[in-house]
């Protein structure tokens, strides 16, 4: 009988506005990158949540799929688009089962991104960093793959993976791709993990 596992990523949002305030004539210049009478906004949804589901064989077995995170804002001056953990250490950046079972993020960074090990799991954003262009596309229970992924920062340690500095009314997508190399020897079960979205206004 074949053992499943099934890694759910769920997502949290928070934006923040953190405009620039100069001294002008009642009526008169910017806040931030808005006009005086306008409003800065922001606004983030995202396609999550993300679930990487497994039929782990011995010598391992592949599972990608993506997040889609829109950010949408009025600001001419962009935002910065990052993720984390929802949890520092031990347990940050690992997906966790009943029974604390885990799955440990891969040990590589946007910087010097890794291809999966064995029982591990990471993220990748195309053109992000190392991690090259891809293109990322989604596969299930693939027996290879050369792509690279770095493991989730913990929690109050962000990772930054879009920076924009034109703005975005329309919504601007960056998918978030999410992979995992499991093997029978990793116990069966239901695993999770909570990444955690930022937008920040610039």
């Amino acid at each position: 009988m074949k053992r499943g596992l099934l890694a759910l990523v769920a997502i949290l949002l928070s934006t923040v506005i953190i405009p620039s305030v100069f001294a002008t004539p009642y009526g008169l210049g910017t806040y931030g990158s808005c006009t005086y009478n306008q409003t800065c906004t922001i606004t983030m949804s995202t396609s999550s949540p993300v679930s990487l589901n497994t039929s782990p064989t011995a010598s391992g077995v592949y599972t990608i799929d993506n997040d889609q995170v829109t950010v949408t804002t009025n600001s001419t001056d962009g935002y910065i688009l990052s993720l984390e953990s929802d949890l520092g250490y031990p347990f940050g950046g690992s997906l966790i089962a009943p029974g604390w079972l885990t799955v440990p993020g891969v040990a590589g960074t946007p910087a010097s991104p890794q291809t999966l090990s064995n029982n591990t799991w990471g993220f990748r954003v195309d053109d992000l960093g190392s991690f090259g262009s891809g293109p990322t596309s989604n596969i299930q229970n693939q027996s290879s793959s050369s792509l690279t992924f770095a493991s989730v920062s913990l929690n109050g340690s962000p990772e930054t993976i879009k920076t924009n500095i034109t703005g975005s009314p329309s919504g601007e997508i960056t998918n978030v791709w999410y992979g995992i190399k499991t093997t029978s020897s990793q116990q069966a079960g239901n695993y999770s993990a909570t990444v955690v979205y930022t937008a920040i206004m610039q």
